[in-house]
């Protein structure tokens, strides 16, 4: 889908230009430069991860992703679900900025193995990769790939398994690293 189509009010603005936060309509940069310094996985209430949610290199989320930057900026991405319209919307909190966290139970896992080659790494792109969730719908993020310097990449996506399939789902999250 070309940009023109794209909706301006949720997920990215532009893909070179302002991120777009999805609840407030207010708009912060991208965290283009950032040094990751900090990952939080949003279970249920009262959980725990991985409980069971761990695959080789790919990791299910229940709820959300908070990425903290070296500044004390966050980068949050969570599934939202608004009727028929089903898409990963991304809150960018500026350093010093107190908002509620996301639903669910918080759980760091900044060391994790998966992590170690992203900690302490510059961002240096963000893609969003797009989708009509439903017939009738708008074109909305469905994912977000985050390229660091020198350690590859990891996507972010709307997904869970099932057995040991990776399967497109609107409540759940995909954390995959390349």
């Amino acid at each position: 889908m070309n940009a023109a189509r794209r909706p301006k009010s949720l997920g990215w603005a532009t893909w070179q230009g302002d991120l777009l936060d999805f609840r407030s309509g207010s708009r912060a940069r991208p965290p283009l430069g950032e040094i990751l310094r900090s990952v939080r996985y949003f279970a249920v209430v009262d959980g725990t991860w991985p409980d069971g949610h761990r695959h080789d290199r790919v990791h299910e989320v229940d709820h959300a992703v908070e990425l903290g930057m070296g500044s004390g900026a966050k980068v949050i991405l969570q599934w939202e679900m608004d009727g028929l319209d089903e898409s990963l919307s991304v809150d960018v909190q500026p350093a010093g900025e107190l908002r509620p966290n996301p639903a669910g139970t918080p759980v760091d896992v900044t060391r994790h193995a998966d992590w170690r080659a992203f900690v302490g790494q510059p961002i240096v792109d963000v893609v969003p990769a797009w989708h009509i969730p439903n017939e009738g719908c708008q074109s909305m993020p469905c994912a977000f790939r985050f390229v660091f310097e020198g350690a590859g990449s990891i996507a972010v996506a709307l997904g869970e398994f099932v057995g040991e399939t990776m399967m497109y789902q609107p409540d759940a999250l995909l954390v995959i690293f390349d």
